[in-house]
């Protein structure tokens, strides 16, 4: 499931770091992107703050490059073999970047199909452009 408009997006996503991944919300609120695991927070940052946006095309169209200061990411909207699926309650709770109200997401809507990861990089694509 999806929330967008050109200021909020909320996906479920993840954090590509090499032999394991980490399930998780990717979400843009105020001017701010911000990706939450069920550990807690990976980074927030203004917008303005965010570098290197790539969309690679080997992702074909369901993954994102990018740089928050010193740190790289690889994000994936659609779930790596062997990746697990965010908890419930992280879903539900999304939406908090930079103190936006309320969830944008209900517990249980989860990219489930490369088809749902896609139109989240074409949905992602679209904001971090704009």
């Amino acid at each position: 499931m999806i929330h967008q408009d050109l200021n909020t997006l909320c996906t479920p996503a993840w954090l590509l770091t090499g032999l394991s991944n980490k399930p998780g919300v990717l979400e843009l609120a105020r001017r701010r992107l911000a990706f939450t695991a069920e550990d807690g927070r990976v980074f927030e940052a203004a917008l303005a703050e965010v570098t290197n946006v790539k969309f690679p095309w080997h992702y074909f169209g369901g993954g994102v490059k990018l740089q928050v200061g010193e740190h790289k990411y690889r994000i994936s909207f659609v779930r790596p073999n062997g990746g697990t699926y965010a908890a419930g309650r992280l879903l539900a709770s999304a939406g908090g970047a930079g103190g936006a109200a309320g969830g944008l997401m209900t517990a249980g809507l989860a990219v489930r199909d490369i088809g749902s990861g896609r139109k989240a990089g074409s949905a992602w694509k679209t904001v971090l452009a704009a």
